[in-house]
C-alpha cells in the first residue's frame, strides 16, 4: 500500500494484492495519515479478504496483528550489514 501524488494536495492512495496485481482499495487523498490507511484495511477485511502482510513506508504496530514490512527491508536483503573500508 501507497499513496501517489499528483502535484500539491491531490494523491490516490491504493492498497494492491501483490499477488496478482488486483487493487483492492483505492481512495483519493489531499493526504496521507494513518486514519486513512486504517479505513482501507478495515475497508479490505469487511470484504472478506485476508491480509496476510503489509508492504509499505512505515507505519508499524498500525495494523495490530497484521506483520508489516518496511520497504527498507527489502532493500536491506541485499546490502552488505558491515562494509568494510578499503
Amino acid at each position: 500500500m501507497d499513496t501517489t501524488y499528483f502535484g500539491r494536495g491531490f494523491g490516490v492512495m491504493v492498497f494492491k494484492n501483490s499477488l496478482d496485481g488486483v487493487v483492492l482499495y483505492k481512495q483519493y487523498v489531499r493526504y496521507e495519515t494513518n486514519a486513512l490507511y486504517l479505513a482501507g484495511i478495515s475497508e479490505i477485511s469487511r470484504r472478506g479478504i485476508s491480509i496476510q502482510g503489509i508492504v509499505c513506508d512505515g507505519l508499524f504496530g498500525l495494523f495490530g496483528d497484521i506483520p508489516v514490512f518496511h520497504q527498507i527491508q527489502i532493500v536491506q536483503r541485499y546490502l552488505i550489514r558491515k562494509p568494510k573500508s578499503s
